[in-house]
C-alpha cells in the first residue's frame, strides 16, 4: 500500500474513531463499557492485515491490556453504522478479562464462557444503539443492527444477530421500561446465546473452531519439550496450557454474574436474584449444529482423556472413567 493511502486511512480512521467514542459516550451504558475498558488500558488500531470480508476485533496483550483493531472497509462514511457497532461491540469484549489463552475450564465450559462474553457484547451493543436512537444522539448504529441495506459495495457486512435485535423490540414494544430495567437487554443476551448460536456459520466459528483450538493445544502439549523434561509437569502445563489438562476449575454463579454488571445491578438475574438458569448442561450447548456437537465429543473424549493419560493426570483429575465404572457396576448387579 503505498504511504499516502495508508496516511489518508489512518486519518480517517482517528476521524471515525473519535466520532464515534464520543456518541457512545453519551449513553448511560456506552459510558459505562468505554470507561471499565480504559481503565483496563484499552487502546484501539487500524489493522491493515484484515480482509475485506472482516470488520474488527479485540485481543488481549502479555500485560492485560487490550487492543481493538478494526478494519479499513469499515472506514467510509456510508459505513459508519456498521463502523460503531464494530467499536462498540469490541469495546464491550475489553471490559472483561477472559484469559482466553489459558483453558483453565474444562472444554464445554471453556467454550460456554466465550459464548457468555459474546451474548453480553450483543446485547449491549443492542442497547446502546438503542439508547443513541432515542436520546437523539445518533441512528446510524441503531439503523444498521435493524438490518438497514449497506449498498452494493458492502453486501458482506450485515448485523448477524436478527433474533437478538428481534426479541429486544418485541420486548421494548411489549414493556417500554425494560430499556430501562436490563430486561430487553437480558432477552436479546438470551436469544444470541440460544437461537442465534445455532445458525451453521456461527456455530462452527464459535464452537467447532474453539474445541479444534483445545485439540490443538492437547497434541502441542504433549510435545512440549519443556513438559517432557519436567520432573512436576503440573506448574508448567498449568502456565502454558491452563488448568484443563489438570484441574479443571469448576464453572460457577461468579462466572456467569461477571458478564452482567450494569448501571449498579446485574442485569442477567431472574427476578428471585439466581443466574441457575444460565449453568445447566442444555444450555450450554443450547445451539451447537452436528460439526461442533461431533468436536465436542471429540474433544472431551478422545482428546483430552488420552493427553491427560500421557501427561500422566488421568488418574488424579479424570472422573469421566469413574463414573464408567459405577455405571457398569449398576448394569451389572442389576442383571
Amino acid at each position: 500500500m503505498k504511504r499516502e493511502i495508508r496516511l489518508q486511512k489512518l486519518a480517517l480512521y482517528e476521524t471515525q474513531l473519535n466520532k464515534a467514542l464520543n456518541m457512545v459516550v453519551q449513553t448511560p451504558t456506552g459510558k459505562e463499557i468505554f470507561e471499565t475498558s480504559q481503565a483496563r488500558g484499552t487502546s484501539y488500531e487500524l489493522d491493515f492485515s484484515l480482509g475485506k470480508d472482516s470488520s474488527g476485533t479485540a485481543y488481549e496483550k502479555d500485560d492485560g491490556s487490550c487492543v481493538i483493531s478494526s478494519c479499513t472497509n469499515l472506514l467510509p462514511e456510508h459505513m459508519f453504522g456498521a463502523f460503531i457497532e464494530n467499536i462498540t461491540h469490541e469495546t464491550t469484549h475489553a471490559c472483561i478479562k477472559n484469559n482466553v489463552n489459558y483453558i483453565d475450564f474444562k472444554p464445554v465450559d471453556y467454550n460456554y464462557n466465550i459464548q457468555l462474553d459474546e451474548a453480553n457484547a450483543v446485547a449491549r451493543t443492542i442497547q446502546i444503539a438503542y439508547e443513541m436512537h432515542t436520546m437523539g444522539i445518533d441512528s446510524r448504529m441503531w439503523d444498521f443492527i435493524n438490518g438497514e441495506a449497506l449498498g452494493k459495495r458492502s453486501p458482506y457486512v450485515a448485523f448477524e444477530y436478527e433474533n437478538a435485535i428481534d426479541i429486544f423490540n418485541s420486548t421494548i414494544k411489549e414493556d417500554p421500561n425494560s430499556s430501562k430495567d436490563g430486561s430487553a437487554m437480558r432477552n436479546a443476551f438470551l436469544a444470541r446465546l440460544t437461537l442465534d448460536r445455532k445458525k451453521r456459520d456461527l456455530s462452527t466459528f464459535y464452537d467447532q473452531d474453539d474445541f479444534k483450538y483445545i485439540q490443538a493445544e492437547c497434541e502441542t502439549s504433549i510435545r512440549d519439550i519443556d513438559v517432557i523434561n519436567a520432573k512436576n509437569k503440573l506448574p508448567i502445563v498449568e502456565k502454558n496450557y491452563g488448568k484443563f489438562l489438570t484441574r479443571p476449575k469448576e464453572f460457577t454463579e461468579k462466572d456467569v454474574a461477571k458478564f452482567g454488571t450494569w448501571q449498579g445491578s446485574n442485569y442477567l438475574r431472574t427476578e428471585n436474584g439466581s443466574f441457575g438458569y444460565l449453568l445447566s448442561d442444555k444450555m450450554k450447548t443450547e445451539g451447537l449444529n452436528g460439526f461442533a456437537k461431533n468436536a465436542l465429543t471429540k474433544t472431551k473424549n478422545l482428546i483430552v482423556e488420552k493427553t491427560r493419560h500421557q501427561l500422566g493426570f488421568a488418574k488424579s483429575t479424570d472422573k469421566s472413567k469413574e463414573n464408567i465404572s459405577l455405571t457398569q457396576a449398576k448394569m451389572q448387579k442389576g442383571r
